[in-house]
């Protein structure tokens, strides 16, 4: 590709980025969503809730998203709490989008297509700090050098709780490459390590005094098995490419295996594995040849049910209560 196509390329992703953020933080309104009033209290007043986590310890003070809060109380000083929330949606929803439109030019229509996945966009529109926390690993993951790259991934559990596993997984991987263990023997230890850390998650968040805990322990398990069917059939295509494909992307494909081990025992495993799916995309629009066909073919037909099932719901299933009804 010459230097004016990809001045074109970028050019496209950069615009393309900037309607998808701005729609979403200053067209949408804000009241519309589920969960915006909570954001809109830390906005008004992080301060507070900072104060409270911290002087229960300081344990409880970094498993509770301190960069989350510090984020809005810095903002809170110069501007007010829609305005903060609107100015968050954005830069992070733009970094996020140009992250993955930037990625390759051949495949923008696709990564549009993912942009508009109910799993995606809602981390834009409702689970706002997870929002937050993906933008910044998948620009790290995908763009920056290693020294970078890991400052910033280290800071994503200070935002969104997730990460702390996802950094745990990643802690795995790492030890497991520098034992220079082959795919196949990786998958075993992360498929294992996956279904017997599940009994050891709410305790370790309990003990450290996270609010995840308690708001989550109790909830029912409640699972199809369909979205188990169709990320082991992604799984099965990730089994069959290259050595230089690994090299940039096994740990996607090992993360896809921790969704599986937790699929039946842990209430939030796709909660988690959304904050990773992003670069488990890029991944499968990676594979070459008839696999990338698979891939796709798997994708586009999830993406329409997905996109299906939230056309009959009000703002695809995002609206809060008082706007559910007034939209039926």
């Amino acid at each position: 590709m010459d230097t004016s196509h990809k001045l074109d390329a970028s050019r496209l992703a950069v615009v393309l980025s900037f309607f998808y953020a701005y729609i979403l933080a200053f067209v949408l309104p804000i009241a519309a969503f589920k969960d915006r009033e909570n954001y809109l209290v830390y906005a008004a007043d992080a301060g507070s809730a900072m104060a409270r986590y911290f002087d229960a310890g300081i344990l409880a003070f970094l498993v509770n998203e301190p960069v989350f809060l510090l984020a809005n109380y810095v903002l809170s000083l110069f501007m007010g709490p829609e305005s903060v929330l609107s100015l968050l949606i954005f830069s992070f929803a733009f970094l996020f989008a140009y992250s993955m439109l930037g990625f390759n030019r051949k495949l923008i229509f696709l990564l549009l297509i993912a942009l508009l996945l109910p799993q995606i966009l809602k981390n834009h529109v409702v689970q706002l700090r997870q929002g937050y926390a993906v933008a910044i690993f998948t620009y790290a993951w995908l763009y920056l050098g290693r020294s970078k790259k890991w400052f910033m991934i280290g800071l994503t559990p200070f935002i969104h709780a997730s990460f702390f596993i996802v950094g745990c997984f990643l802690v795995v991987f790492w030890f497991s490459s520098w034992a220079r263990m082959k795919f196949d023997l990786k998958a075993t230890v992360f498929f294992a390590i996956s279904v017997f850390s599940v009994f050891l998650i709410f305790f370790v968040a309990d003990l450290f005094g996270s609010r995840h805990a308690l708001r989550y322990s109790g909830f029912d398990l409640n699972v199809s098995g369909s979205a188990f069917l169709f990320w082991s059939l992604v799984f099965a295509i990730f089994c069959f490419q290259s050595r230089e494909w690994y090299a940039k992307h096994s740990f996607a494909a090992l993360f896809v295996l921790v969704y599986l081990g937790m699929y039946f025992t842990f209430p939030l495993s796709g909660r988690v594995f959304e904050s990773v799916l992003p670069i488990v995309l890029i991944a499968g629009f990676s594979t070459r040849g008839y696999y990338r066909y698979a891939f796709i073919g798997l994708f586009l037909m999830y993406s329409l049910i997905q996109i299906y099932i939230g056309l009959g719901q009000p703002l695809l299933g995002f609206a809060s209560q008082s706007w559910e009804g007034a939209l039926l």
